[in-house]
């Protein structure tokens, strides 16, 4: 059974080549499942056990057998570098944040991607988080966070608060429904 799944690096800061690698909550072993030479940014799970890594110049990839095969899943998205991935009820909807395009999100188990930009003016997509209700959150690269109330069709900048400019790594929505968000250089921020 699978219980903790993680990408860590082959080789330390900024190399391009990382592990997809899985144990139990017992074992003391990471074993290598795929993905070999294959720099993983983020990854995912859905409510059917179904992976989703998202990679650095490679897409997206699925695995539907707890990582023992993998293959690409990119129809549809216009940008390789993929930084950040999100699960919305169970696996209906899975968004993708890419570096430069915007996010992308697919209805079909990762089948087929759309970009969903609209009021997106910062399109580098660092970090993705959603919240119960389904307000998805997204962080950029020196555009701080936007916020979707319709599964990605539209989004509008939520940075009240924020420092300008800020650069969002990560988003994480508390059981309270508390959102954080990690920052480059001004710590971490909750709305």
């Amino acid at each position: 059974m699978l219980t903790f799944l993680t990408a860590f690096p082959a080789a330390p800061l900024g190399a391009q080549t990382a592990r997809f690698a899985r144990a139990g909550v017992s074992d003391t072993l990471w074993v290598q499942t795929g993905l070999n030479d294959v720099a993983v940014n983020a990854i995912a799970i859905n409510g059917n056990g179904d992976l989703f890594a998202g990679a650095h110049g490679d897409g997206i990839f699925r695995s539907q057998d707890n990582g023992e095969t993998w293959q690409a899943v990119n129809t549809g998205l216009s940008n390789s570098v993929i930084y950040a991935l999100a699960v919305f009820n169970g696996g209906d909807f899975l968004f993708a944040g890419s570096d430069g395009d915007g996010v992308f999100r697919s209805a079909d188990n990762g089948e087929s991607w759309q970009q969903k930009v609209s009021g997106l003016t910062n399109q580098a997509v660092l970090s993705l988080a959603i919240d119960p209700a389904g307000i998805i959150f997204a962080g950029t690269s020196l555009g701080g966070i936007f916020r979707s109330t319709d599964l990605g069709e539209s989004w509008e900048a939520a940075n009240d608060g924020l420092t300008s400019g800020e650069i969002v790594f990560d988003l994480m929505v508390h059981g309270n429904g508390d959102i954080y968000a990690a920052t480059n250089a001004h710590g971490v921020f909750r709305s």
